[in-house]
């Protein structure tokens, strides 16, 4: 039977498998040897090599003769190897029906072989496994290479400085077990070859035992999507096209006086060489988000106010440390971590619109590699350099914090479980100091313990079971609401009051990044009151009045902070989630006046909310972040408020009265 003619195959379809089958009794049109010992298809359009040889690096040869064919009797005894005994089992029968039951719709490039060589059961030979091609064995000459040391912490060898490997952290529930690995033989290194896989123990003493696997970067050279070696240099060449090292050591110093004490996520001692910055000790991917964060700050840097008459593109840049940060997917670093929190903390590339969700599937992302390279781990105890464990006890926090924010501004739900979170707070001895020797640490400490309670209110007041339980009962919220404004209270309680006064001029001259922690802070208040607001029709009140009167002093607390932000705090580093919560608080103060009780109630809020809107038209022309909360209340206001919202009577005519007036 011909499978090419077989009827259930299209015309077009019969006629293409026939051009690219070969006459295999032809010796000049036979199959390369490789492709033989595959049993697969050889396609040669015209001279050596062919499409398989092309694809696994192979020499496209033509020197074994065909194999011979066994004889019945052969074959029978080969058989019987591999297969049981059974008396209505006949081994001929099966061979001439092999191809009738070949499926109907085969590529061609199959039937090929199928065609004339129906395959012979015969014993598994060992030599027919390569280990080198299946990735468990090194190739000739290939020694594993060692991971490099740090003489500066008694050699204790690094997790993240390596080259050509990459670590993982062992997973509790995955294919090793640490209970299981904790039995195995370690040298002096707290190491364990197995093949190209090296195991690291860390956490030998924890009841919880930790354990990296380490390996090879080839490995995943197959691994889709795919990096193009050349990418990695055309990628590096591109950045210095944008940024000569010149200006690049500048503006990375930028980064660690104006971005780094309110986002630590660099250490300062591994990007430096000879007491200057130097971009080659930065990752790629991470160089350029660097770069893109630190570019609106060259009016600050003596020489670059001058030289830089036309800045590089901050979005060529940002382009560029997402297209190389892509591929490093595969074998994760912290500097993939590191990038993409700086691509999340991006400002907005259009200020009149809200975030897309790419920036919680960035962050997503983030999670997802950091949780890989095991910073939900506290590393205190583990036997890394010095810097590596300040590093990755920030990074692991900032990760922490940015995610807890942007669950905020997307009412999604947080991807860093409590139970999975195991890093220990940050102390000052994991901050580094700046060029004038002093360790900024105090801004950062603050906004981790806040993230914390922030938290703490999603998952009591915002997850889907807690509000649908809560949201009729003012006295349950209240009840649930009550420990956490003792929270906030007692971290207000804490804190150094001029850190959080945006009229102070502790930084005369300067740039003054501290208002963003004050905003965060009124915004998780907030956040407070919009939970214990939502219950309607409560016989209670004396409670209802009392707690509006929060929400209205509230309201203007928020307008006074922003009344006294000054140019100084407006152009500073500003992290991304913070535009959205100066949206929230519009929408708040919106929220008061369209459930406003009574007539002096409603006056009040409407006369607050314009207030702010004015107040945000003012401030806009020096900080981006504020257009977005000022264009949701003109949109509201040109609508018009009346015919959006179905306002309160109170409201309604409150709103009536000053439309009359105006």
């Amino acid at each position: 039977m011909d499978i090419m003619g077989a009827p259930g195959l299209p015309k077009q379809m019969q006629t293409d498998a026939q051009d690219r089958s070969r006459a295999y009794k032809s010796r000049n049109k036979r199959p390369c040897d490789f492709c033989r010992y595959k049993k697969a298809a050889c396609h040669l359009e015209a001279d050596p090599p062919c499409e398989l040889c092309i694809r696994y690096g192979k020499e496209c040869t033509f020197v074994e003769s065909p194999a011979k064919r066994r004889r019945p009797n052969e074959e029978r005894r080969s058989s019987e190897i591999l297969l049981p005994t059974n008396n209505n089992f006949d081994i001929s029968s099966e061979l001439l029906s092999w191809e009738q039951q070949l499926p109907p719709f085969l590529p061609p490039s199959l039937h090929s072989d199928f065609t004339f060589d129906p395959p012979v059961y015969e014993p598994l030979m060992f030599e027919q496994f390569d280990p080198v091609q299946a990735g468990l064995a090194p190739p000739a000459n290939d020694t594993p290479q060692s991971l490099p040391l740090d003489p500066s912490c008694a050699g204790e060898p690094s997790l993240d400085s390596q080259t050509s490997s990459h670590s993982q952290v062992v997973g509790l529930s995955g294919e090793q077990d640490p209970y299981l690995l904790r039995h195995y033989r370690f040298d002096g290194n707290n190491e364990f070859t197995f093949q190209q896989i090296r195991m690291r123990r860390v956490g030998e003493n924890d009841s919880v035992p930790v354990h990296f696997m380490i390996q090879q970067n080839k490995l995943a050279a197959k691994a889709q999507p795919a990096e193009n070696p050349n990418s990695v240099d055309t990628w590096r060449r591109e950045i210095k096209d944008i940024v000569n090292d010149g200006v690049g050591k500048r503006l990375i110093k930028l980064f660690f006086r104006y971005i780094q004490p309110y986002f630590p996520i660099l250490s300062r001692e591994r990007s430096m060489r000879d007491g200057e910055f130097d971009p080659d000790r930065i990752a790629t991917p991470l160089l350029a988000a660097i770069y893109g964060h630190a570019l609106p700050f060259c009016i600050f840097d003596d020489q670059l106010c001058v030289e830089v008459y036309t800045p590089p593109s901050p979005d060529a840049l940002f382009t560029l440390a997402w297209t190389a940060c892509i591929p490093q997917f595969h074998i994760p670093s912290l500097a993939v971590v590191q990038t993409l929190l700086l691509l999340v903390q991006r400002r907005p590339t259009n200020r009149h619109v809200a975030d897309t969700p790419f920036k919680w599937i960035i962050m997503t992302n983030a999670v997802s590699i950091s949780q890989a390279l095991g910073l939900n781990l506290d590393p205190a105890d583990w036997p890394l350099p010095i810097w590596e464990l300040k590093l990755r006890k920030r990074v692991a926090w900032a990760l922490y914090s940015q995610e807890k924010w942007l669950s905020l501004n997307f009412g999604r739900s947080s991807h860093i479980s409590a139970d999975d979170w195991d890093v220990n707070p940050l102390t000052f001895e994991d901050f580094e100091e700046n060029d004038q020797g002093i360790i900024q640490s105090e801004y950062f400490l603050r906004l981790c313990v806040l993230a914390e309670i922030v938290d703490e209110i999603l998952r009591n007041l915002f997850s889907l079971k807690s509000t649908r339980k809560l949201c009729n009962s003012l006295e349950s919220t209240l009840e649930v609401a009550k420990p956490l404004r003792l929270k906030l209270a007692q971290w207000y309680k804490d804190l150094d009051k001029d850190r959080l006064s945006p009229a102070n001029d502790r930084k005369a001259h300067d740039l003054n990044g501290e208002g963003s922690l004050h905003l965060a802070y009124i915004t998780a208040k907030i956040e407070l009151f919009r939970a214990m607001l939502r219950p309607r029709g409560e016989a209670n009140v004396q409670a209802g009045a009392a707690l509006r009167q929060g929400a209205i002093s509230l309201a203007k607390e928020m307008f006074e902070f922003l009344d006294a932000l000054d140019v100084s705090h407006l152009e500073a580093f500003w992290p991304s989630y913070s535009r959205t919560n100066f949206t929230i608080a519009s929408n708040f103060m919106v929220l008061l006046f369209a459930t406003a009780p009574t007539l002096t109630d409603a006056n009040e809020c409407l006369q607050l909310l314009g207030s702010w809107r004015s107040l945000l038209r003012l401030k806009s022309r020096s900080c981006d972040l504020l257009n977005l909360a000022l264009l949701r209340l003109d949109a509201l206001y040109v609508a018009g408020v009346d015919k959006l919202i179905e306002l309160s009577p109170s409201a309604l005519q409150a709103f009536q009265e000053q439309s009359i007036m105006s």
